[in-house]
């Protein structure tokens, strides 16, 4: 590794670390904007003021917001993020609950829609300009601009509803633990469908608009004229020195879709009632639970930043070009 590539790296894990600081502050502060009461769901119509005002003493609610602010950062930098308003229970404990099957959804994602990418850009490569090129060229313009919420919807009332072909929400069969192998793999996968599906088919349409685009460029450089006038079929020309040569800028976008990624669970796990920490965030928001939403945009964040960081580390480790830029 160079010198100039491992300042870089220094240089861009300090601006993530400033990035995710700037975002928890910024959370932190926002969140006490909401309207409502955190403790709205425990009000009940015998409960005297006193004993709510002994709940907010407890939770530390009843001190300023900036003394709040800097006593939460405080806990947070030494890996304490507090307890849940709602459950009274740690926050990384729920986190870690939910976390794995975020990360299970998203992986079945990014690999569903860059299959889907892939294939879609080099079938439209591989006939320029014909209707199969303009039919993909159509499709992924329409798939790109369709919103995650409707296009979930969409399967849900067709493939859940209508043909009953896979089961509408949750992540598990009733009398999962019974099962155990291959039976409770392929039952997860079974609730994973649809979800990776919403998606993975608007982002498949990104990969492969970016990777179309990129292939008609490499297509077009001098190492790939020469390739063609030694007489090799365009369909070895493009899998065998194309495609690997386009695929080094698609490592980026890697890290942006999996920003992309988090940002939709918000709206995805709540309409499939997926155990995930999407579903977690927005019911924190709602219950107006803080160190719940505290907690999870952090984790979050910091998943979003490492994972562009990595991919922009790998893209220069990769192309020589920005090594020595």
């Amino acid at each position: 590794m160079t010198r100039s590539l491992s300042m870089t790296i220094l240089r861009r894990v300090l601006m993530a670390v400033l990035i995710v600081f700037g975002m928890a502050s910024a959370v932190f502060w926002i969140a006490r904007l909401l309207p409502g009461d955190p403790f709205a769901f425990r009000i009940t119509p015998g409960m005297s003021p006193a004993t709510l005002e002994t709940l907010r003493h407890t939770y530390g609610l009843d001190r300023p917001i900036a003394e709040q602010y800097f006593t939460w950062l405080r806990s947070a930098l030494s890996g304490d993020l507090g307890v849940s308003l709602t459950t009274n229970r740690p926050v990384l404990d729920l986190i870690g609950e939910t976390l794995p099957n975020t990360i299970l959804l998203g992986t079945a994602t990014l690999i569903l829609q860059f299959l889907f990418g892939i294939t879609a850009a080099v079938a439209s490569v591989r006939h320029p300009r014909g209707r199969l090129d303009r039919f993909i060229g159509g499709g992924t313009v329409v798939m790109y601009s369709v919103p995650n919420f409707w296009l979930g919807t969409l399967l849900l009332v067709v493939f859940a509803f209508h043909l009953n072909l896979f089961p509408a929400s949750q992540m598990h069969s009733v009398g999962f633990r019974r099962l155990s192998g291959l039976p409770a793999t392929l039952d997860v996968l079974w609730h994973l469908t649809l979800p990776a599906l919403t998606f993975a088919i608007p982002g498949g349409a990104r990969v492969a608009r970016f990777l179309r685009a990129t292939l008609h460029d490499v297509l077009q450089e001098p190492f790939i004229l020469n390739a063609t006038g030694y007489g090799l079929s365009r369909g070895r020309v493009l899998l065998r020195y194309a495609l690997p040569n386009a695929l080094t800028p698609v490592i980026s976008v890697a890290g942006i879709e999996t920003g992309i990624l988090l940002t939709g669970t918000l709206v995805t796990e709540t309409l499939f009632a997926w155990p995930g920490m999407g579903r977690l965030t927005v019911s924190a928001v709602l219950a107006r639970d803080y160190p719940l939403l505290m907690g999870t945009t952090i984790v979050s964040g910091c998943i979003v930043i490492a994972a562009n960081l990595a991919a922009d580390i790998l893209h220069r480790v990769i192309n020589p070009r920005l090594r020595t830029e």
